[in-house]
């Protein structure tokens, strides 16, 4: 019915405000009576706490996996591919021929092609910086900050 707990209780207040009352059948809630309010918050705010704590999962697994070197999303195109294209380009031919010719969308030749060289080393440089401060926090060194450094 809702995303949040906030959302729910705007949506009940809004037909309420209608003279509406929400009334399930097969879980006995009935909104018109403060027992079944409250049933039907408690419950809301259950799901959005499961909500949550999904989310959380899925961002520290992402983080780990990216410690651990594994390769997220769409596996890349060979850079050999790309390398054809820039020359096709430098010959005056459109992005939209190229990419027919070479079995890739137009858009994922345009964007690569008018890409930056150094953008493509960002997320490298990013996993490289969290297993630094990982192996850091997990072994004998210590991680200083500005207001611990000797």
């Amino acid at each position: 019915m809702s995303r949040s707990l906030k959302d729910l209780i705007n949506t009940l207040d809004e037909l309420g405000s209608c003279g509406i009352d929400f009334l399930s059948y097969d879980n006995n809630l009935d909104t018109s009576t403060p027992t079944g309010k409250l049933v039907f918050q408690i419950v809301g705010a259950v799901a959005e706490f499961e909500k949550d704590i999904i989310r959380e999962r899925v961002i520290a697994g992402l983080a780990n996996a990216r410690i651990k070197g594994k390769r997220l999303g769409r596996p890349p195109k060979a850079a050999a591919l790309y390398e054809q294209a820039r020359i096709m380009r430098s010959e005056g031919l459109s992005f939209r021929k190229i990419g027919k010719q070479l079995g890739v969308d137009e858009g994922t030749i345009r964007k690569r092609l008018n890409q930056d060289p150094l953008r493509g080393l960002l997320p490298e440089v990013f996993g490289l910086i969290l297993q630094i401060v990982f192996k850091t926090l997990n072994g004998n060194d210590h991680l200083y900050t500005d207001r611990e450094c000797p």
